[in-house]
């Protein structure tokens, strides 16, 4: 496996339930060896990955390493947002560039995916990691999808920059750069981050699929642009289906804005 491949691994891995993270989460490293128990043995793991990328990868080369805020685990062990800061500063320490603050545990949804809900279940089950299961489970999971769907739009509606209240946590106790991701898709949204000082830089993920040329198109205030309605049919699709926005209307203007694109440059 080549460098660059390692350094993907450890950027994705240390948040949401990743090998990494899951190492972090009380609720999911029940080890009682070294790695396992009080905070420093949990980070231990990922502080020797860390390590062993920058004996490979050189000082020079970048890490990034991508973790949440918050595990935001209700009635589970969660790792607590005090104990994450106390592992950035550890990997600070040991010579990180930077960290990226996201949410989330593959068992907390729909907290990692703040947005709306109507049809998530359906398109999961339909075409997204869902349709593997069992016809008992897909039954039960589209006879409780209404009710679920509802309550989850109600606990975590869509929100520009809901990882901002953690990021901020990080950035004052971090020397290096912090990246905030979640629902970023407007210019205000990302300078009010920016230049409030409650993270260095922001990220996105679901408004670029419905914008590629995102970060120019809020630069240049266009008034054509896709916008991402955060349905997370994208999200729902995952596991089953490459990774597209799920409007259809979206990804219509979507591919109308990058075909204009493509003639321009053609020219």
């Amino acid at each position: 496996m080549g460098g660059e491949g390692l350094a993907e691994r450890a950027d994705r891995a240390a948040a949401h339930g990743y090998l990494l993270g899951q190492f972090l989460t009380p609720h999911t490293n029940r080890r009682t060896d070294a790695y396992g128990g009080s905070l420093d043995h949990r980070a231990r793991l990922l502080v020797e990955v860390l390590r062993g990328l920058r004996a490979r990868l050189g000082d020079d080369y970048p890490i990034l390493v991508k973790m949440n805020g918050t595990d935001d685990l209700p009635l589970r062990r969660g790792a607590t947002t005090e104990e994450l800061l106390r592992v950035a500063v550890r990997l600070q320490d040991e010579g990180i560039d930077a960290v990226e603050i996201s949410r989330g545990h593959y068992e907390s949804w729909p907290g990692m995916i703040q947005g709306r809900y109507r049809g998530f279940f359906r398109t999961s089950l339909d075409s997204g990691a869902g349709q593997h299961s069992s016809a008992l489970r897909k039954a039960v999971g589209r006879a409780v999808a209404p009710v679920v769907e509802r309550a989850a739009e109600r606990l975590r509606p869509p929100l520009e920059g809901f990882n901002l209240p953690q990021a901020e946590l990080f950035t004052r106790a971090l020397d290096v750069p912090v990246i905030c991701v979640g629902g970023f898709h407007t210019r205000a949204g990302m300078e009010a981050a920016v230049d409030g000082g409650k993270a260095d830089a922001v990220s996105a993920a679901r408004a670029m699929i419905a914008d590629p040329y995102l970060y120019r198109n809020v630069l240049e205030e266009a008034a054509d642009r896709p916008v991402c309605g955060y349905c997370n049919g994208c999200i729902a699709r995952f596991g089953g289906l490459p990774v597209d926005c799920c409007s259809d209307e979206i990804r219509h203007d979507r591919d109308a804005m990058i075909a204009r694109h493509r003639a321009r440059t053609a020219d």
